[in-house]
């Protein structure tokens, strides 16, 4: 699947390169929104979920 063809993704984070290193740094979000621009739980980052 295409990340364009994705209707339902929203952002949780912005992601740092650490320079000379392996890691990544995640700097999470505090306003969650979803992709109509509802504000989001901070919850939902560690609710399990399933689609089936």
């Amino acid at each position: 699947m295409k990340i364009s063809e994705v209707k339902t993704a929203f952002k949780i984070a912005d992601v740092e390169f650490v320079e000379g290193s392996t890691r990544l740094n995640f700097n999470y979000l505090k306003n969650l929104k979803d992709e109509k621009g509802n504000p989001l739980p901070q919850k939902i980052l560690t609710q399990k979920s399933y689609i089936y």
